[in-house]
């Protein structure tokens, strides 16, 4: 991921696999997915202004907090990624998160643009309903009836999709132009399913934030996970 949202410096193809078809609407809603938004832990440098608003909003409150509402999209603009503010620490950090639901929507549009993409819907989910975890920005992909890509899809559904070689190049054409890591699941002759892959995204932002002269330390939200004990291992 670079300063451009989509450009052509990468394409990583993280994983490859065989979902079951869905019927393709206007939206598509997942169902309630073990996940959680992609936060970013941000300390500006004491006498920065971004640390200047950040003070404000451990006084005022972040909700509705203008100056706050405007760091956030700054910070947005300069990443190139779209982020939420979620709250200000006791420490005065800045947690932000990407906007999932949003990040999936401009893929889509982006790859609408493509004349062997019939439709490209994003896959959006309610945050109300999210759990523990990243989830992943997803949006499903329609090729146009015999253009080369369905052509290339069908055939590597003959193959292993996991090893297929023309899926890989596939993945290759359709994301050339996107700047981000993804994962591909092939539903049917026709359709695919591409997922950017958050913890890539999140690693790659926290460098970017690191490099900045205004930026005290950055770092990623950690999820604490259980984890069972066997019987008689000591606590």
């Amino acid at each position: 991921m670079k300063r451009r949202f989509f450009s052509a410096a990468c394409w990583a193809i993280m994983a490859l696999g065989l979902m079951p078809a869905k019927p393709l609407g206007a939206e598509v809603k997942l169902q309630s997915p073990q996940t959680a938004m992609a936060e970013l832990i941000v300390k500006f440098v004491a006498d920065s202004e971004a640390q200047q608003v950040v003070n404000a909003a451990v006084q005022e409150g972040v909700q509705q907090n203008a100056g706050l509402v405007r760091l956030t999209q700054t910070l947005s603009d300069q990443l190139n990624v779209p982020l939420q503010a979620q709250r200000v620490t006791s420490g005065r950090e800045f947690v932000c998160a990407v906007d999932i639901n949003a990040m999936a929507q401009q893929v889509a549009a982006h790859l609408q643009r493509r004349d062997d993409v019939q439709r490209a819907v994003p896959m959006t989910t309610d945050p109300a309903t999210q759990g523990p975890g990243h989830r992943n920005p997803k949006v499903l992909i329609e090729f146009t009836p015999d253009s080369n890509a369905a052509k290339t899809l069908a055939k590597a559904l003959r193959e292993s999709p996991e090893s297929s070689s023309a899926l890989q190049g596939l993945a290759a054409s359709v994301g050339d132009d996107l700047d981000l890591p993804l994962t591909m699941q092939p539903e049917d002759v026709q359709r695919l399913v591409l997922s950017v892959e958050m913890e890539s995204v999140i690693a790659e932002l926290v460098e970017r934030l690191r490099q900045r002269s205004d930026v005290e330390y950055a770092q990623p939200t950690f999820l604490l996970k259980p984890q069972l004990r066997r019987q008689g291992q000591e606590r």
